[in-house]
């Protein structure tokens, strides 16, 4: 995110390891050649030098002949005893060894053990090409992932959690390896591979309609919007933070580029291999903005143009959709081209907009999304929550004067500034029986005393440091004969070890 090495204490705290990481084996260009280990009088970088075992050691006339091959300036190493490092790239390795059928992911990612161990987890599943000519794809299937070690490149099979022992096919491929039943701790960081996912993905923009009549004119066949992949992301999903596979979809042919729905895939420890689909309006017919809308809606925005025409050079991040404070709003990361004193060239994150995706109306920009956030609704340079405590960052109505039976939004911002995670609830407490609140597209139902009215919202766990914004919907009634009024609405914030905050504001109801 900065750019800045990880060394010291903050490699201890991300990786509970005090030993420097050394990747012998990975991927890319770097990995694609071999290397011979224990050269005499030839330093490694960092006077490290490799501890496992070398995947091959050449001898006699194969070492004469291979080092004759490699010209004069290895000619004095002709026929020595030489261990080498092959096939250091982490896909090319666990790729050489499948049987025909099986497929790896093209995109490792790397997992830690609780030990602080490092390894790339190459994905592998089923691609097996059907003889029936009907089929819209192959028969796919994830099998698991390959943990290579990047210290000694070692391969140990983990299966997929949501992998099944009725299939003929499966059966056949699992007893060519040694698979293992995947810890809790490898779980935890498991991705659905991108690869099969996309595949997925390109059917069930088709497959997933059943009506014979919007089928035949296509009005509600998907697609990626352009320049947008697959990205994995943590969102919070009626109510509970997952590890998911995220993809937005446009509407196919539309003139119109909105938004049909999100594909989500379960990742991690809940609802691993769960495709869900949340659509955002009806089979063929939405009003919200897809990715593509949401630029064109930015870039409206005076105060943005002036800011990329500043910047220059920029690109568009992947538009992802974030529920924010009871809304909906597509976050816009904007990426800088800059120029180092080495005439290279490095991206960097200039700034993030936050578009509302349900009319594109509200635009703003930040250096983060928390800056465009407050910026938007005016919550700037207000008092932050201490180090160690919990509390309410900002709260306001908006607008603050409304109509009898009109809504308003109680705009709050809630912070656990604790190293601990804490199950918050906001209790708002009005000393009046005419109030009645919407949140999440539901009533909330009061605790009625006898002096005031209670409305609870269970905000659910937040963890340490982070920040949960909400905005419930907020009406009054006014009693017959009554022209105007003023109400006093006290928040609390509550988590299980009682009251944390309290915060006053004052609605006008004409």
């Amino acid at each position: 995110y900065s750019g800045e090495l990880i060394e010291g204490a903050n490699l201890v705290a991300l990786f509970n390891r005090t030993e420097d990481v050394n990747f012998y084996y990975g991927e890319g260009k770097g990995f694609s050649d071999v290397v011979f280990t224990g050269v005499e009088n030839f330093e490694e970088v960092g006077n490290d030098s490799y501890q496992g075992a070398p995947d091959y050691t050449l001898r006699g006339f194969e070492s004469f002949f291979y080092f004759l091959n490699m010209g004069p300036e290895a000619w004095s190493y002709l026929g020595r005893d030489m261990d080498m490092l092959v096939e250091r790239d982490v896909i090319d390795r666990v790729e050489n060894i499948l049987l025909q059928g099986l497929s790896v992911d093209r995109d490792p990612y790397i997992v830690i053990d609780p030990s602080g161990n490092i390894f790339y987890a190459v994905s592998i599943f089923i691609d097996y090409k059907l003889s029936t000519g009907y089929a819209h794809e192959n028969y796919m299937r994830f099998l698991g992932v390959a943990l290579v070690d990047t210290d000694t490149g070692e391969i140990d099979f983990y299966e997929s959690p949501a992998s099944s022992d009725d299939l003929f096919l499966d059966n056949t491929y699992k007893m060519y390896y040694d698979w293992q039943a995947t810890p809790t701790w490898l779980q935890e960081q498991m991705k659905w591979p991108e690869d099969l996912y996309e595949r997925q993905l390109d059917v069930a923009y088709i497959y997933h309609v059943n009506q014979a009549e919007i089928w035949s004119n296509g009005v509600d066949f998907h697609e990626s919007p352009d320049g947008s992949d697959t990205r994995y992301v943590i969102m919070r999903i009626e109510g509970e933070k997952r590890f998911v596979a995220y993809h937005n979809a446009e509407f196919r042919d539309a003139p119109a580029h909105n938004l049909a729905g999100i594909y989500v895939m379960g990742c991690g420890s809940t609802d691993f291999g769960q495709l869900t689909f949340y659509k955002a309006g009806e089979e063929g017919y939405s009003t919200w903005l897809g990715p593509t809308a949401v630029v064109q809606a930015f870039e409206t925005s005076d105060q943005v143009r002036t800011q990329l025409q500043l910047w220059g050079s920029h690109r568009y991040g992947n538009r992802l959709l974030y529920h924010l404070g009871g809304d909906l709003f597509f976050v816009v990361p904007v990426f800088l081209e800059v120029e180092t004193s080495t005439n290279r060239v490095i991206e960097k994150l200039g700034g993030v907009g936050l578009v509302d995706a349900r009319t594109g109306e509200r635009v703003e920009l930040g250096s983060s999304v928390v800056e465009a956030y407050y910026r938007m609704f005016g919550l700037l340079n207000q008092t932050a929550v201490e180090e160690g405590e919990v509390g309410i960052d900002s709260a306001v109505f908006s607008p603050i004067t409304i109509e009898s039976g009109d809504y308003s939004s109680l705009i709050t911002l809630m912070r656990n500034n604790d190293n601990v995670t804490h199950h918050l609830y906001l209790d708002i407490v009005i000393a009046a029986g005419n109030f009645s609140v919407m949140w999440h597209g539901s009533t909330v139902t009061p605790t009625v005393g006898p002096t005031n009215t209670t409305f609870t919202l269970d905000i659910g766990m937040v963890g340490p440091g982070d920040v949960y914004g909400t905005s419930p919907m907020v009406t009054v009634n006014l009693p017959e004969g009554l022209v105007v009024a003023q109400y006093l609405v006290e928040l609390i914030l509550r988590t299980e070890d009682g009251i944390m905050d309290v915060v006053s504001l004052v609605l006008t109801v004409t």
